[in-house]
């Protein structure tokens, strides 16, 4: 053991070296805090705002108007064109009277 260094000083340092390696193998940072998306969402939802994931998703992977990085940013876009092809395959299996802006996809359930 190093003078003045303890055991726990040692340990923390060794946690600290991974956590930093982990950090540089995430694809986009998340915004949010401590918090979990779903204390982000209930908070959107106390609010009166939407509870979608969607929603959420931007809300915590921009700073301002802007995205965090690109990939945050394309994560978003491929998650609403999965919405937007989902809403189109209900569209047109839903019966002929069936008006196109009752249609909603509940995206929370896949993501």
């Amino acid at each position: 053991m190093i003078s003045g260094v303890s055991r726990v000083d040692i340990i923390v340092l060794e946690v600290s070296k991974i956590n930093a390696a982990d950090r540089k193998q995430q694809k986009y940072s998340y915004d949010g805090g401590a918090r979990l998306f779903i204390h982000n969402a209930m908070k959107s939802y106390n609010e009166g705002k939407s509870l979608s994931v969607l929603d959420n998703w931007k809300k915590l992977h921009k700073d301002g108007e802007n995205w965090i990085n690109d990939v945050a940013k394309e994560k978003q876009e491929d998650m609403t064109k999965m919405k937007n092809m989902v809403r189109e395959k209900m569209i047109q299996e839903a019966l002929e009277d069936t008006p196109p802006d009752s249609i909603v996809v509940d995206m929370d359930a896949q993501f």
